[in-house]
């Protein structure tokens, strides 16, 4: 059974960012060709934007995000039948699609999660593309399980940090401003590289040994403030110097919904019928405690 898997975010918005509601209202007055954007290497594009306002006062925007596919498409076949090409008109390419709902209620967010569409760390790239000051931009914080957090804040002792952030782009030094990594992180860039990890450790088997709190903080939040889908991070810690060090991903542990994939009509081109998917996501807000 084909299932779509909904992902749970909380919107942050610093002080001294521009409200939301301003940068989606001027994207909004873009025409379809303005809204195409480079983030890292591929191109997104904000396809629609509706607002609806609710009783409570609060406003719930609906969008929709395509990556461009202009390289490596499936092939078409049949039963008994090798593959061919799909063939395409001259200037057309592949659009792999994505929707959201932003709720200003609690700022919170709700994304299709797309294997192959648009991943909540470029959501945040493209919304963040005409926010020069890294102060002043947004991030998208995963909702984690109750079990990951309360290990993780209960063990004030960490002994290591395991992690990694794939699709890297210079959106990404403002994220990791702050951790100490953003030489590495800039060299890695500018030689192409496309994945950054990292692992620091002390030897566990010393009771006084740990890595400095306030430090694992710091990146544990610029990480899971990046949302990327492909993301790994990984703290090894314990209560106290006699206890035993336990690794906690917290990553693995993002809030998530799944739902039958049978239940939303297709197109006639076999595209999720978007009307479906966003009533899917309103009732994820909905229920969302």
């Amino acid at each position: 059974m084909k299932r779509i898997k909904v992902h749970y975010y909380h919107f942050v918005v610093p002080k001294a960012a521009p409200p939301i509601a301003d940068v989606l209202k001027a994207l909004e007055q873009q025409d379809l060709k303005q809204r195409e954007k480079l983030c890292g290497f591929q191109t997104i594009r904000l396809d629609e934007i509706s607002e609806r306002n609710l009783a409570d006062g609060s406003v719930n925007w609906l969008l929709k995000f395509s990556k461009f596919r202009d390289d490596n498409w499936p092939g078409v076949t049949a039963a008994g039948q090798p593959a061919k090409d799909l063939e395409l008109e001259d200037g057309e390419i592949l659009s792999e699609e994505t929707v959201a709902i932003y709720s200003t209620k609690n700022d919170r967010l709700v994304i299709q999660y797309n294997h192959y569409g648009v991943r909540a760390s470029k959501i945040r790239e493209y919304l963040n593309l005409g926010i020069a000051e890294p102060a002043k931009q947004y991030s998208l914080s995963p909702i984690l399980t109750n079990e990951a957090l309360e290990k993780y804040q209960k063990k004030q002792i960490v002994t290591s940090i395991d992690a990694c952030i794939e699709g890297i782009s210079e959106a990404d030094l403002a994220v990791m401003q702050g951790t100490g990594l953003e030489g590495a992180l800039r060299k890695s860039i500018e030689n192409k590289a496309t994945k950054f990890q990292f692992k620091f450790s002390v030897d566990a088997r010393v009771k006084k040994n740990k890595v400095e709190r306030g430090w694992v903080a710091t990146i544990v939040d610029a990480i899971t403030n990046r949302a990327g889908d492909n993301d790994s991070l990984q703290v090894t810690a314990k209560e106290n110097e006699e206890d035993t060090a336990e690794l906690i991903d917290l990553l693995e542990s993002r809030k998530f919904t799944e739902f039958n994939a049978d239940q939303v009509d297709r197109t006639l081109g076999r595209r999720y019928d978007s009307n479906q998917l966003f009533g899917i996501l309103d009732q994820c807000l909905k229920q969302w405690t």
